[in-house]
């Protein structure tokens, strides 16, 4: 039986059954990851693989959808169990500033391109692995907060300090005459709200660099990507593929 080939629906390159190649089916990605990392040593004819640290936002990313189910259901648990207690009150806040400290450290990715797939690599996360074959459209857009980058960064900025401002002085206030655990609650309660603005500031701060961004819509999602060069990066996303199927 000869060997079947599809054309990619974005860049109009075959792209051949992995039989070919004794790679294991799209369908599995785990599995055909798991291998091209091992063929990786001794296939050096289509060249390394491609990694660079790019913020990239999801459609619909479960990853945030986990994190926030987590943090409500432990907080409605130790909520049932001890709310009475300062201490319990304590690990309800910890519980969320664990939550929030998860979400931003998502946000740290690591984009490599292969010659089937992009692999976004999240911490503690597992990566999204995104299909090249399943890639629908692929095009570069203007960032609409470019423009507006440096009063976006000067009010994120000046309502931060502001919040902070407030925050500690009700802290200082709070504090005054109540025991260690007491002083421990205030503080985190107070400033939890500061806490939380902080980090979808620096989520935002990390897109405003960025006057164009690379959309890349599948069969379930959308991607926005943020490199450093947006068209040098679709070039190499196409490239590869082209390396390949020479």
């Amino acid at each position: 039986m000869g060997t079947q080939c599809t054309n990619s629906k974005v860049m109009s390159i075959p792209l051949c059954d992995q039989s070919e190649h004794g790679l294991a089916p799209l369908s599995n990605f785990q599995t055909k990851y798991m291998q091209m990392n091992m063929e990786r040593a001794d296939d050096t004819e289509s060249g390394p693989d491609i990694k660079q640290k790019i913020h990239v936002d999801v459609s619909f990313d479960t990853a945030m959808l986990k994190v926030m189910v987590a943090m409500i259901v432990a907080t409605l648990i130790l909520y049932a169990l001890c709310f009475r207690s300062p201490e319990c009150k304590i690990l309800i806040y910890l519980t969320w500033y664990a939550g929030f400290i998860i979400l931003l450290l998502k946000e740290r990715t690591i984009v490599e391109v292969t010659p089937y797939m992009i692999i976004i690599h999240r911490p503690l996360f597992h990566p999204l692995i995104i299909d090249k074959q399943s890639i629908n459209d692929m095009q570069i857009r203007k960032n609409t907060n470019y423009p507006f980058r440096w009063l976006l960064y000067s009010l994120s900025l000046i309502l931060t300090g502001y919040l902070a401002y407030n925050s500690f002085h009700d802290i200082l206030q709070g504090i005054q005459g109540r025991t260690l655990t007491g002083e421990i609650l205030v503080i985190l309660s107070g400033s939890i709200f500061v806490f939380l603005i902080i980090v979808v500031f620096i989520g935002m701060w990390k897109k405003l660099p960025h006057s164009t961004v690379l959309r890349i819509d599948t069969d379930k999602q959308y991607f926005f990507f943020y490199p450093k060069e947006t068209e040098e990066f679709r070039k190499r996303v196409e490239a590869q593929d082209m390396v390949q199927h020479g």
